[in-house]
């Protein structure tokens, strides 16, 4: 009886971790969609993924060329397809981008949701005088359920 529910134990704990890494990579086909027609009008975004120390990623700002949706290896499931170009690579340490980096590399790629950030909100800096963006989760953003290990933090404001 132990083995059996220690088996279950560690079988909820993967299924877990799973989910974590792959939050809201398969959508329904409405989702998907939903997702793909919000992207449409965008022009830029930031992808990051920081879920605890060991599976930290440089974000990477992406200037969008082209978004869609293709059909998931699961049964019934779709994949957002972002096409575009990386413009830099930065990191984040307290809410701010640091490490700032220009760069010009080709991007074709399925996206976890969870981990692509858009710039929203935002506020205007008294001392600078210049309006400071937040990078925020597009997942949340959209409504779905999802923890994107990060709360917002301020968009890049270096110029593509």
């Amino acid at each position: 009886m132990n083995r059996i529910l220690l088996a279950i134990l560690i079988y909820v704990g993967l299924s877990q971790s799973a989910f974590a890494q792959s939050q809201l990579r398969y959508l329904s086909e409405t989702n998907a969609q939903k997702v793909v027609k919000f992207l449409k009008y965008e022009k830029e975004l930031v992808l990051y993924y920081n879920c605890g120390d060991q599976s930290k990623d440089v974000a990477r700002r992406l200037k969008i060329d082209k978004v869609s949706y293709v059909p998931a290896d699961r049964a019934g499931y779709f994949e957002v397809l972002l096409e575009g170009t990386v413009v830099a690579t930065f990191d984040v340490e307290n809410q701010m981008p640091i490490n700032y980096f220009k760069t010009e590399e080709k991007f074709a790629e399925v996206v976890d949701i969870a981990y692509v950030h858009i710039r929203a909100g935002g506020y205007l800096d008294s001392m600078s005088g210049k309006t400071i963006w937040d990078a925020t989760c597009l997942g949340i953003y959209l409504g779905f359920d999802c923890d994107p290990c990060i709360d917002p933090f301020d968009y890049p404001s270096q110029v593509i």
